[in-house]
């Protein structure tokens, strides 16, 4: 219990490093290579990316079968399953680098368009760097694994933040001494490599880690590669839709417009680490009701509670960012990005309803339906490719981030709400009735702070907080008067009485 403690305090403070280093880093980074390298250094990771999906979800199937052989007592068995996974990270990893070196000798052909004979040949570099580092990653990978089956969160978790601060202080130093984005991948490859190196030398030692390459179970094989199945269709669909777009507008716009648009689609996964933190604290208790009681009426009483407060939060910060967010990005980056305003508008605004419905993904790992949305989720993103290229031929990022916005809408809005309504039994309807109390004064009051912030004549950073301040204050005084119901009021009241206490 106190390893899952401290992995999960851990697990926080990763989250705060992230949040800390896109808004503060990123326009350092920006400065130093400019908006072609900055494009060009995204390409690179997305089709490194592409690349690490050769993973098929192993690593998450392996530690479930490990965490299974140690609760049956099983060491011979857990030494077999080290054994088979070994062998096949190692394929993969062939594989990988056989993949990687046939897109190296092609990365020319697919970029003549966007990028220059010089950004090709500094892509080329960076892609060769980061194939290493992925090729020696899958192997040594497996420990990761391991440790996990053994709850070594805190190693874990502790490895990660070191590993970020490391990577992102030595980029930091680098930049500062006149190198560029080379040295960026050189530093990456480096500091991972080392710690997955360090992580196989602890995890041998303190877990006694053994591999047999023999008497592998063939039906053990099959059922593993059955249960990765939709783990790797899920990996699939989160590159086509964290990706897909950079290397398209790479191919086919330039690597200034991939910049412009990495910059807007980083506030939508903002939005979504924010949702995320609030839903999964709900698991244990979905699980509870779905397994034991079977009572999906309290449970659709939750998904619309639950559901209600998280648009009202998400809500808060859409408005917020239509207010301010032209100003705040301007600010952060300059004002020649900011189409940055537009794309993530686009991306963010349709993302509010799915992310506010977050605990139906709880409930549909409890009742183990889950693949339903995998298989939606896949074809939403192929469809988001097919939309991708013209659109991002005709309006550059802002076409690519309509397309994005036009998936949601179609699949994880209308298909999956369907979904949990008809073949689920959620309170779908009711849901929509608790939003629309919401959405129609929250209009207005989003109007009101637009008015506020050009009644207001504040400048730059200082103008900016301060204006912010005021809007917060705004929001939540009006919203006590005509969006929180008594439940939200009781719980806002709450919190207010244990800071004044503290």
């Amino acid at each position: 219990m106190n390893q899952r403690k401290a992995g999960a305090l851990l697990s926080y403070v990763y989250l705060g490093l992230t949040f800390a280093v896109g808004i503060f880093y990123t326009p350092i980074i920006l400065h130093f290579l400019g908006d072609s390298e900055f494009g060009v250094y995204s390409v690179a990771n997305s089709v490194i990316a592409f690349l690490a999906i050769l993973d098929l979800g192993f690593s998450q199937t392996m530690i479930r079968y490990v965490s299974r052989c140690k609760a049956l007592k099983d060491p011979t068995g857990e030494q077999r399953l080290n054994g088979m996974f070994l062998l096949l990270y190692t394929g993969i990893a062939l594989i990988a680098l056989i993949a990687g070196i046939v897109l190296y000798f092609n990365l020319e052909v697919v970029f003549n368009r966007g990028f220059t004979p010089d950004e090709t040949a500094q892509l080329k570099m960076i892609f060769l760097i980061l194939l290493v580092n992925l090729v020696i990653s899958f192997p040594l990978g497996i420990y990761t694994s391991i440790i996990s089956a053994n709850e070594g969160f805190f190693y874990l978790k502790l490895v990660n933040i070191i590993s970020f601060i490391l990577t992102h202080a030595g980029i930091l130093a680098a930049l500062f001494w006149g190198y560029k984005s080379v040295s960026m991948a050189l530093i990456t490859t480096v500091v991972s490599i080392g710690l997955k190196a360090v992580t196989a030398l602890y995890g041998t030692s303190r877990y006694r880690v053994r591999f047999l390459f023999h008497g592998f179970d063939r039906e053990l094989l099959r059922e593993v590669f059955v249960f990765s199945f939709f783990i790797f269709l899920n990996i699939v669909i989160d590159q086509l839709y964290a990706n897909t777009d950079k290397f398209i507008l790479g191919a086919l716009c330039s690597s200034g417009v991939v910049t412009t648009y990495t910059l807007g689609v980083q506030f939508s996964s903002y939005f979504e680490q924010f949702s995320t933190s609030i839903s999964g604290v709900f698991l244990p208790r979905i699980t509870q009701l779905v397994t034991v009681n079977r009572d999906m009426q309290e449970v659709s009483e939750l998904f619309c509670r639950i559901g209600r407060i998280q648009f009202i939060l998400l809500g808060f910060l859409m408005s917020g960012f239509i207010i301010f967010g032209r100003q705040f990005i301007s600010l952060w980056v300059g004002h020649d990005q900011l189409e940055a305003y537009r794309i993530a508008l686009v991306v963010i605004l349709p993302g509010l309803i799915p992310l506010s419905q977050n605990l139906g993904i709880s409930v549909l790992r409890a009742l183990n339906k889950h693949r339903f949305r995998s298989i939606i989720y896949f074809f939403i993103a192929l469809t988001n490719v097919a939309l991708s290229i013209p659109l991002a031929l005709r309006f550059g990022g802002f076409g690519a981030a309509c397309a994005t916005g036009f998936g949601t809408c179609c699949g994880q809005i209308a298909t999956m709400n369907w979904f949990y309504y008809k073949k689920i039994g959620l309170d779908i309807p009711g849901y929509w009735r608790e939003t629309l109390k919401i959405i129609l004064p929250l209009i207005p009051i989003t109007f009101l702070g637009a008015g506020i912030h050009l009644a207001v004549p504040l400048a730059g950073w200082t103008g900016l907080i301060l204006k912010g301040i005021l809007y917060t204050v705004v929001f939540f005084v009006l919203g006590w008067i005509a969006i929180f119901n008594q439940y939200e009021k009781d719980l806002l009241g709450g919190l207010f009485r244990k800071l004044r206490r503290k």
